[in-house]
């Protein structure tokens, strides 16, 4: 059979997940010739048979040259799965996918630049509707093992980048009466939000003006402008993978499909907001 890098236990049945882990002991045995636990073949999973668990990702962008680590925190009782990384550059990112409340929510903890003589990082929340059959919801996220924890990983599709124009100053406690996991991954940052235009803007948004300048047109003034800030996920669950087993078959014959592995997907967003000063946005001049 083939080994796949992920599994779902709660699709396979005894003689298949045998299968399985002896394929796997055997391949590790003949590469290494020495014994090797076969609890350490499968992702670490904290809290097993409890609500949250976490699970880690080794992941690495393009080539293979650029190397970070994304942790997954998974309620599959809230159905909300929230990715915690650090780019290269320091900024700290957590993106949280409600499939109750169909949204998603980003988290950004921008550092000061010292030598500019900044000293307080910006917190910024960007809250934006959950896409369709684009990601793996908690339920069966909770369900995946990784066979080997410590392999690099690399998306096998690079989703088309989106720009998101993020015109409504929002109420964090106003949108967390529909989506709780807001109020809390957002707190007291300032936050932005961006409905289809069809959609009317929920309780407690204000709409911002959009008549602005880009923040990289107004080198000679500190005024009010529209910032261009880029975030990229190099690695994200985005679709369910399947195999078929012939030993179980329909009644024409033909092999049953059944889940057994995760779609790994690339996705860059640029979120366009309101600042106060283009002091405020100085990567828009790099």
């Amino acid at each position: 059979m083939t080994i796949t890098d992920f599994i779902i236990f709660g699709n396979l049945d005894r003689f298949l997940l045998s299968e399985l882990i002896l394929s796997v002991f055997l391949v590790k045995m003949s590469v290494f010739l020495v014994p090797i636990s076969l609890a350490s073949f499968f992702w670490l999973v904290t809290a097993v048979g409890q609500a949250e668990r976490i699970l880690v990702i080794n992941a690495a962008d393009g080539g293979g040259e650029a190397l970070q680590q994304e942790t997954f925190k998974i309620d599959t009782v809230q159905n909300v799965t929230t990715l915690s990384l650090i780019q290269h550059d320091g900024t700290i990112i957590h993106h949280a996918t409600d499939f109750l409340a169909s949204k998603q929510t980003f988290h950004l903890k921008i550092l000061p630049i010292d030598d500019l003589g900044q000293t307080e990082a910006q917190e910024l929340c960007f809250v934006l509707p959950l896409e369709e059959n684009q990601h793996v919801s908690a339920e069966v996220l909770g369900t995946i093992r990784q066979i080997n924890p410590s392999a690099i990983r690399h998306a096998e599709e690079n989703r088309p980048l989106e720009t998101f124009s993020m015109d409504s100053l929002a109420s964090t406690e106003e949108l967390s009466r529909a989506a709780p996991h807001i109020q809390k991954i957002c707190g007291g940052s300032q936050t932005f939000a961006s409905f289809p235009a069809s959609n009317i803007s929920p309780p407690g948004f204000s709409v911002q003006p959009v008549l602005l300048p880009q923040c990289n047109e107004t080198a000679s003034s500190p005024k009010p402008c529209l910032c261009s800030l880029p975030v990229c996920i190099v690695w994200y669950p985005c679709g369910l993978r399947y195999c078929t087993n012939d030993a179980q078959t329909t009644d024409g014959g033909q092999p049953v499909p059944f889940k057994c592995g995760i779609k790994a997907c690339r996705k860059c967003r640029v979120f366009v907001y309101r600042v106060e000063s283009n002091l405020l946005c100085l990567w828009s001049f790099l």
